[in-house]
This record gives C-alpha cells, sequence and structure tokens, in this order.
C-alpha cells in the first residue's frame, strides 16, 4: 500500500524568533491590563458595574498565554514532525528562569516594600508563597491588593514545566508516523486539549461555586494552567501553521478576528444569572480564540508601512519595557493613588478627569522604573540566557 503524501516541508527553525507583530501585540495586552487597573484603583464604573472594565484584563491575559503557546512551542513541533532531535529540556527551563523570574522577583518585593510603607506591615508569607509560585494553589498566599497581576506568572510556569515534558509523551506517540499523520495528531490533540479545558471548568465552577463571586478563589480552581489550556492550544496551532508554511489569509482572519471580538462582547454582556455559568466557563475560550484570530491576521498583512510601523523603534521600545511595567505598575499605582488623595487631594476619586491623571502619572512612573529595571536587572540575565542559547548542548 503507497505510502501517504508528506506534508510540505517545514521551513528551518529560527535560532532566535522574534516577531514583531508579537511585540506590538504584547504591549497592547500590557496597556489593557494598565487601563483596567487605572479604573480599579480610581474607582471608576463607566457602565455602573464594579470592575466593569475587567474585560480588558481577561483579553489581555489571554492574549499573554496565545503568545507563549506560539513562541514556545514550535521547537518541539518541529522535532515532532521532522524526528529532528529534541531540545535540551534542561537549557530550556534555564533559559525561561532566566527570562522570566529574576524581574518577577523584584516585582515580589516592590509589592512587598510598598504594602510595608502604606501600612508598616511585611508580607513573609505572601513574599514567600509568590517566590515559589504557589500564589495559584493557596489562597494563604493570596493577597492581590499587593501586586494583583503576579497571579498569571503560575500559569506561565506551570506551562513552562509541562510543555517539554508533553512534547515528549506526544512525540511518543507519533513515533515512525508519517508527516501528515504526525501533524494530524497534532491538531487532534489541541482539539482535545480545549475539551478538556472546558469540561474542567464546567466541573470546576460545579464543585466550587464561590468562584463564581471571589476572584482568589476563581484564579486557583479555575484560572489555573488547566483551566486557561485553550489559550496555550490557540498558540500552538498559531505556531504549527507557521511551521508548517501555511499562508495566512487576510479576508479570513479579519473575518475571524469580527467573529471572536463579537462573541466575546455578548459573553461579557450577559448579566441572565441562567446564563451566567456558561458566560464565566466560555469567556477565557473566546477571548483566547480571539487574541490567536487578530495575531493571525497581523501576520498576514503584507503592507511595507504596517511591517515598518511593527519594527520601529517606539514598538521596540514598549515590548522591551512591558514586562518589567506589567510587574511593577500595580504598586505604583497603589502609592500614587494613595498620595493623590491623602496627600494633594486630586479629586473627585471616581471621575473621569482623576483616572486620566492617575493614569498618566502612573504610566510615567511605572515606565521609568521600568527602563530601571531592564538596565540593571533584566539585561544582564538575558545577556547570560544569550550565552546558555548559544552554548553547545551537552
Amino acid at each position: 500500500m503507497a505510502e501517504a503524501a508528506p506534508v510540505r516541508p517545514l521551513r528551518p527553525p529560527l535560532a532566535t524568533p522574534h516577531f514583531a507583530q508579537a511585540d506590538a501585540l504584547r504591549a497592547l495586552a500590557i496597556s489593557l491590563v494598565f487601563i483596567e487597573h487605572v479604573a480599579i484603583f480610581g474607582d471608576l464604573h463607566l457602565f455602573g458595574r464594579f470592575q466593569d472594565l475587567a474585560f480588558l484584563g481577561r483579553w489581555a491575559v489571554n492574549c499573554f498565554f496565545v503568545l507563549s503557546g506560539k513562541l514556545l512551542a514550535g521547537q518541539y513541533l518541529v522535532a515532532i514532525i521532522r524526528d529532528r532531535p529534541f531540545p535540551s529540556t534542561s537549557a530550556f527551563y534555564l533559559k525561561r528562569f532566566l527570562r522570566i523570574y529574576p524581574l518577577y522577583a523584584v516585582g515580589i518585593l516592590v509589592g512587598a516594600v510598598v504594602e510595608y510603607v502604606l501600612h508598616g506591615y511585611f508580607a513573609f508569607t505572601w513574599v514567600a508563597g509568590h517566590l515559589i509560585f504557589a500564589q495559584g494553589f493557596s489562597l494563604a498566599f493570596r493577597d492581590d491588593p499587593i501586586n494583583g497581576p503576579l497571579w498569571t506568572m503560575t500559569i506561565d510556569a506551570e506551562f513552562y514545566l509541562l510543555l517539554p515534558l508533553f512534547a515528549v509523551v506526544v512525540a511518543r506517540a507519533v513515533r515512525g508516523a508519517t508527516q501528515r499523520r504526525k501533524v494530524g495528531f497534532i491538531l487532534a490533540t489541541l482539539a482535545l486539549i480545549a475539551v478538556v479545558s472546558i469540561a474542567y471548568r464546567y466541573l470546576a465552577f460545579a464543585l466550587f461555586p464561590g468562584a463564581q463571586e471571589s476572584f482568589p478563589l476563581l484564579v486557583i480552581v479555575v484560572r489555573n494552567v488547566v483551566g486557561m489550556a485553550s489559550a496555550f492550544a490557540f498558540g500552538t496551532l498559531l505556531a504549527l501553521l507557521e511551521e508548517l508554511g501555511v499562508r495566512r489569509r487576510l479576508r479570513f482572519g479579519i473575518l475571524a478576528s469580527a467573529v471572536g471580538f463579537i462573541a466575546f462582547v455578548g459573553i461579557i454582556s450577559v448579566k441572565s444569572s441562567g446564563h451566567a455559568l456558561h458566560a464565566k466557563v466560555w469567556a477565557d475560550f473566546v477571548a483566547a480564540f480571539n487574541t490567536a484570530a487578530v495575531l493571525y491576521t497581523l501576520s498576514a498583512i503584507r503592507s511595507p508601512r504596517f511591517t515598518a510601523v511593527l519594527n520601529s523603534k517606539a514598538i521596540a521600545v514598549l515590548a522591551t519595557l512591558a514586562y518589567g511595567v506589567y510587574l511593577i505598575h500595580s504598586p505604583v499605582m497603589r502609592v500614587v493613588s494613595s498620595a493623590s488623595v491623602s496627600r494633594f487631594g486630586i479629586g473627585p476619586v471616581g471621575s473621569v478627569g482623576y483616572c486620566i491623571l492617575l493614569g498618566l502619572a502612573c504610566a510615567l512612573f511605572s515606565i521609568l522604573l521600568a527602563f530601571v529595571l531592564n538596565r540593571y536587572v533584566e539585561r544582564p540575565f538575558l545577556r547570560l540566557k544569550r550565552r546558555v542559547s548559544n552554548a553547545p548542548e551537552g
């Protein structure tokens, strides 16, 4: 019996993949998180509901995870489909550690110092729990006002830990198969991951109904690496299309982005108690789909002017500082919002004008601090990461 025709050869993997559209989308996502938190600290309710701009953060968080899947899964897809040696697992873990942890640890300490300055209390338990990424496993380590955004770091860390191990399992399952069969198996696996993630979210809400109202509990039992797995699956799917050299079609991307956006707006607008559970279960899936569709669309645009914008120095600077801004903007907002009212009497709190001033001040201080942290903390470890990347394996 004739062997099935193989899929088109994959493009050679890049040694240091860099995607301008990913940088732009990451900068946008962190800007949305920043705006959401300005509204929270400024007590702004544009639509008359508590934290009514939380949908911005939901979209942004899924964007982070889609990007993680896209940027990190490609090297393993190449190894699986082309029967190439796997990247060193220890080197992968070390490079992820050097890229993420040093600045993350600084963000923890900044949050703890701000808590001590404002309230005279040093949160030892909070610090210890966050240093080992335990905030995603126990309410004992949750105190979101200290530095709320750090909850996402546990999910990223879990993904980093599981990706090489899961890739090995997939590789063994398709050993000896044709490339076409391997691609089909990977697609089926990604679909299964999405199905399991949705089923898990229904089960988690059934076992812990309080998660519908308590954000700390929601993060622990629902918004973990399993509950958010659809976002990583969508990112991996984008990486697979990239590695297979599949041509991105702009019209399809625009249509998918529009459908995803409409579905996301519809889900976050659900107020009926009879449909609220379904909305909470599917919201992250739809946000991840919309994010993936937007990233697909950006990669399909062939305009030289658009490419020039994505590769501009401004986007590069924003992307460079984005991680630092994400990690320290919340403590900055705590200090600035507290000082603006208690010392300077700026207000009224809850007004659009106050939030604009708060946002501008916090953006300025966050960017300045991120620049300092990038130069004296992030860059030295990134140089070490590059040396690890260039070192021969063995």
